[in-house]
């Protein structure tokens, strides 16, 4: 029985129905139902490290657990995850938070460590066109997941040199047979702010989400130690004229100059986000009143950088030129 603001949906998914269990299979057709179940208390943050998480998510395809080789319990994949062999049929893994989160004006952070082994693109190709293959998404929906849209674009090995050194290291036929391992686990933070999506006051569901299309695939995505927080705890932004982020536009080599960040020696941290929202850097300045950062191997685009100040913080977008 639905209590409140409880709610039960059921999703059509186009896929292979024979290899995941326990899902109502439509006659004759390569569709299954499968019920979203019960959701829970509206949050406005969530940390785990899953251990004794299982409860808090709906998965398919996913689960909670300790793959060989790794020390702590996260959120896994199939490893490896399947493809359906099938040029008109995918395959999407999902796991859904069964609590949905009250969406805050400043918007949210997410940050946790992954590691995904999840097929490469073609050379060139970007998020949504027809090369770029197999990949995972984090996805929120503000309607108790009728739609979704993207709080990131999605990606796959490419994301980091080593994940795809890796991929590409063990290729039998078309598949990648390497096992993901420790040491190849990388923090990934981004932050999502409001939009056409999703505006303040709104409860939003998060889910991530693994597409398999036909043919290649990989060992798959562990996530661990997740946290969602509101964007920066709701500082707010300050308008203070003694920071100086220059030259801008640059070709990467980001000069902040403060006299904030060094009274009495006190460090100033900082962060970079590309126009993607995910965190590339996130470090401290201390004992200079100038800080050189340097961005100048990522693509040429949009980056914004963020300084916590103590009585807020300051954000400047600077574009890099190539």
């Amino acid at each position: 029985m639905l209590k409140g603001h409880d709610t039960i949906e059921y999703r059509i998914f186009a896929v292979d129905t024979a290899r995941i269990p326990n899902v109502g299979v439509l006659p004759k057709t390569g569709f299954f139902v499968a019920p979203v179940e019960e959701i829970s208390s509206v949050l406005s943050t969530y940390s785990t490290n899953f251990s004794g998480a299982a409860p808090d998510f709906f998965n398919i395809g996913f689960d909670i657990s300790k793959p060989a080789g790794f020390s702590k319990y996260g959120l896994n994949s199939k490893h490896p995850y399947e493809s359906s062999f099938d040029n008109l049929k995918s395959i999407e893994y999902t796991s859904i938070i069964r609590h949905p989160f009250k969406f805050d004006g400043s918007g949210i952070q997410i940050n946790y460590n992954e590691v995904v082994l999840v097929e490469f693109n073609d050379p060139g190709a970007v998020y949504g066109s027809s090369g770029f293959y197999d990949y995972v998404i984090v996805e929120g929906s503000k309607n108790f997941g009728k739609t979704w849209f993207g709080l990131i674009d999605g990606y796959n090995c490419t994301l980091f040199p080593s994940w795809e050194s890796a991929y590409k290291s063990s290729i039998v036929g078309d598949n990648s047979t390497y096992i993901g391992t420790e040491t190849l686990l990388q923090k990934h933070t981004f932050l999502y702010r409001p939009s056409d999506k999703i505006s303040a006051g709104d409860t939003m569901l998060l889910r991530f989400r693994l597409h398999s299309d036909a043919l290649a695939n990989g060992w798959g995505w562990v996530i661990e130690d997740l946290n969602i927080n509101p964007l920066i705890d709701a500082i707010p932004e300050v308008n203070d004229h003694s920071v100086v982020v220059y030259p801008n536009p640059g070709a990467g080599l980001i000069k902040i100059s403060t006299n904030q960040g060094i009274e009495n020696y006190k460090p100033l941290r900082y962060s970079v986000f590309n126009a993607a929202g995910i965190c590339l850097i996130n470090a401290w300045a201390s004992g200079s009143s100038e800080t050189l950062v340097d961005i100048s191997s990522y693509p040429a685009g949009m980056y914004i950088i963020v300084l916590y100040l103590d009585d807020g913080i300051k954000t400047f977008k600077y574009s890099l030129i190539k």
